[in-house]
Parts: C-alpha cells; structure tokens; sequence
C-alpha cells in the first residue's frame, strides 16, 4: 500500500507551445499517430477489460527503457506489483533482472487520496529515480473516491497540468464508456483535458476476439482516425497500421521464370522481378500448381522463397506434377508456413510479416490469399495492401492465388494492386476437363488478350501459346 503524502508537487510552468513526439516503439502506432506520442502533454488509454490498455502503456514505457535507457514510474490503482511483473516476464520485452529497478511499480491499492497527494507522490518517485515517463493506470478507480463531478474535473485537470512541460510521456488508462452519467461525464472531461486520446476495443466474434485501436484525438498533430486491428502476442500488443506513404516504387528492370516455359514466352520472358502476381480461378483450375511452379523454379536457381499455405498435404501433392518442394526446404532455400489452424487474419498477417523480416526471401507466395481475407473481415483490404507494400518495398516478387466465384474474384481491390493478373478456367468437354489461362493485365509489358490451353502432368505445367 502507498501512503497518502501530503506534500505540495513541484511548480511547472505554461503548457510549451510547440509538440515534441517520442517513439512508443510499436511500429504500428507510430505510423498512425504521425510519428509517435506527444511528450509533455496528457495521453489517455481508453477501453473494457481486456482489450490491452494496460499492457499497451506498460510496453511503451518498457520500450523506452530498453531502447533509449529512459527510466519510468508506473503507478496501479488496480494490480499488485508482483502480479504485474509476472504479466510482463510473459512478453519478449519483458525487463531483465537488472533492469526491474529501472522500471518502478507502485502500487497505490486501496489508498485513499486526492490529486495533491497522488502528485507528490508521483512527483517524488520521479525525482528519486530520475525517471523521465510516468504511467498512471486505472485512473478511474482514483477517480471513483472522488466525491462528486465537479472535483472529479478538476483533479483530472490538475493531472494534465502536472504532466505539461515534462519532457517525458504522461499517461493515464480509463475504463471506456459506461452507462452512469458520472461515466459519461468522465469522458467528456477527460477528452477535453487530454491532447492524445487513444481508444482500444475488444469485441467477439463466433469463438474469436477480435481487438481494435483508433486515435481519437491529438491536438496539434495529423495522424490517421481510421480503426486499425491490433494483436497481443508474445511480442506485446502490435497494431497493423497503413502501409508508409512512398512517393515513387522501384521500377522492375528484370524478369524471373514462372516455371512454365510457355506462359514465359507470354510473357515475353517471366515475371517482373518485385512485381505483384495475381492467379485467380475456380477450384480445380491449376492455381497451387501454377505457384508452386514458380517456387521450384527460384529454389532451382538458388535463391530464398517464403511460401505461406493454407493448403493440406502441399508438399505431397505437387510430386504428381514433378515438384520435389521437400528437397527445397532442406536446403534451406524453402520456408512453409503452414496457416491451416484457426487464427484470426490479423495474427496471419504478423506471421507472415515476421517472417518476411527473418528469412528475407526472394520470393513471397501466398496460397490462396482468400483464406486470409475471412468473409466478412472489416480489415481485409488494408491488411492485404500492407502485406503487399511490404513484400515490394523490398524487392520481393510475390504471387498470391485467389479463389474466383461465380461473380468474380472475391479480391477486395488486390486486382488493382497486381502487376500481372493471370486467370485460371475450366470447361467439361466429351474428351474430359480442359483447362484454360488468360493473361487479364500485365502492366509494363506486352501480353495477348486470347485464353491459351494448358495441361497439368508429370512433366509439370504446359502452355499452348498457339491458338
């Protein structure tokens, strides 16, 4: 327990008038806040249980510890200090032993105080350990021992007051919106007091939990309003914001085989090297075959492929069309990344991303891209364009298969995002199944509009290219 402290907190002059961001450290949050979190002036975490306030402003005071030596104060109304330093050894950025002294947990449970004390408090505490960030969690418990409204306003104004001109990060998490009208009212002041406002969410779908993070506010900043999806891993809490603004890409110069000699020869050579392949088609239609092609061939030439499958038994059945992708992945050149059991398309996107990042691959294949895009999935089009900005920002080629319905791919705008898009069909004929293929778009180079025939066999994949 914390003592009640009756001692005045230091004097702080005028709010500066300029803003000055630091990094949080989550590459996602930074993106949408423009470029990190405004020091010196009140920051608020809203939201319900369980959807990651918490441990956001835990990781960002961890992050600055361990990537700037920044000591911080983290103050609970709610958890005890033994609880919460077993909930941060279960994250990768989790403090060392000897760094559990640089981060300072008080607890401050069960202690009744106003502002002044809880100020001096927070203002010796800083003093002695030099402490340049503070965290104030689960502030609305504090402010529930508050008498009434009006004294609930003003103790939150004399935290934002006590905040200002520090150099350092100031942040308080709150319940999110209640019921009460004193909840209500808390809001509303609390968004008037704070210059940043974040807002978590956690909803549940089906079987699943999905979480959320949007930026309400902040003042003297541009930065992106949107709802953004965010994952708790054992990484922390990561947010998959927009793809950064580039003002030009890289302009492929060179080609690399598909694998099929005669779709090269459509091609006037292959696939642009960095560029975005979409195949789509009908079940049946050769889709996993055309891109497994294209992975046997870069691993023939030695270089690195991700494949990320949600396929069953891929390795096995691309040996009928000649394709020994298991000798691949011994040689180190193939990674498969199974997808196939239940996760949500967010944590599909930080698997593949993360991967992207370690192995550094020459080549990126999805298979199919519809399976991370869930029906329904409010986030599928922005993840799918991060993923793919990520891949060519980096040179990468990349190759998704996309399953086509009666209407149409299902593509969520990728058909726009693809440099080439081939289309897989099928017919059922007397003599049996023909298979057909048509280059729909192919930007940069010169391509016909005429569906070719072609053919799956122990030989692999065959083009005819005379109509």
């Amino acid at each position: 327990m914390v003592q009640s402290i009756r001692r005045e907190p230091e004097a702080f002059p005028l709010r500066l008038e300029h803003l000055t961001k630091v990094s949080s450290g989550i590459t996602g949050l930074d993106r949408i806040t423009g470029g990190g979190l405004p020091a010196g002036r009140l920051l608020a975490l809203s939201g319900g249980p369980g959807c990651g306030k918490s441990i956001l402003s835990l990781q960002i005071l961890a992050n600055r510890l361990r990537l700037h030596g920044e000591i911080g104060v983290y103050i609970t109304f709610e958890e005890t200090r033994q609880k919460i330093r077993q909930n941060l050894a279960a994250f990768d950025w989790g403090p060392e032993e000897a760094d559990w002294e640089r981060l300072q947990i008080h607890q401050a449970t069960g202690a009744r105080m106003d502002a002044l004390s809880l100020l001096s408090m927070a203002t010796e505490a800083m003093h002695t350990h030099k402490a340049r960030n503070i965290v104030f969690d689960g502030l609305d418990v504090f402010l529930d021992s508050l008498p009434g409204e009006q004294t609930e306003r003003q103790e939150i104004q004399r935290i934002a007051d006590w905040i200002a001109n520090r150099a350092g990060l100031g942040i308080v998490t709150v319940k999110g919106r209640g019921a009460l009208d004193r909840e209500l009212s808390r809001e509303v002041a609390l968004q008037y007091a704070s210059d940043c406002v974040i807002a978590l969410d956690s909803r549940p779908s089906g079987n699943i939990v999905s979480r959320s993070l949007r930026v309400v506010k902040y003042r003297g900043s541009d930065f992106h309003s949107d709802i953004f999806p965010l994952v708790i891993t054992n990484r922390g809490l990561e947010v998959i914001g927009n793809p950064p603004a580039r003002h030009h890409f890289i302009t492929p110069e060179t080609q690399v085989s598909s694998g099929v000699p005669g779709l090269d020869r459509l091609l006037g050579g292959g696939y642009l090297s960095g560029s975005c392949i979409l195949v789509s088609g009908a079940p049946g239609t050769g889709k996993s075959s055309l891109a497994t092609s294209l992975i046997d061939e870069s691993c023939r030439r030695g270089e690195r492929v991700l494949f990320a499958s949600f396929a069953n038994q891929v390795v096995a059945n691309m040996r009928s069309i000649g394709q020994n992708l298991e000798d691949h992945r011994e040689a180190g050149l193939l990674q498969i990344l199974s997808l196939r059991f239940p996760r949500r398309p967010e944590e599909q996107f930080l698997a593949v991303s993360q991967q992207l990042d370690s192995f550094q691959p020459s080549i990126l294949v999805i298979d199919p891209l519809s399976a991370l895009q869930a029906a329904h999935y409010p986030f599928a089009g922005m993840i799918t364009e991060t993923l793919l900005d990520q891949a060519q920002a980096a040179g990468i080629t990349t190759l998704c298969t996309l399953q086509a319905n009666d209407d149409g791919p299902d593509a969520h705008g990728i058909e726009s995002l693809a440099d080439t898009w081939i289309e897989l069909s099928q017919e059922q004929q007397a003599a049996g199944r023909r298979r057909r293929l048509r280059i729909v778009k192919s930007r940069g180079m010169a391509h016909g509009e005429a569906s070719y025939p072609f053919s799956l066999g122990a030989g692999g994949l065959r083009v005819q290219t005379e109509v």
